[in-house]
């Protein structure tokens, strides 16, 4: 993933009343998959399946 692609679909948000940027979903899904450690496959099959998620 290049920055530049990243960047221009951020998303951003407020925290703690400072303005924050953050990956889009999409690119969140991809960066997690490139990095394959275990939490962030585990993350990525959390994000990509609404029904495995705690109510």
């Amino acid at each position: 993933m290049e920055f530049s692609q990243a960047w221009m679909s951020r998303f951003e948000t407020h925290f703690s009343g400072e303005v924050v940027h953050v990956l889009s979903e999409a690119h969140l899904i991809l960066n997690k998959k490139t990095v394959g450690r275990r939490q962030d496959l585990a993350d990525v099959d959390w994000l990509e399946n609404p029904g495995k998620r705690g109510a």
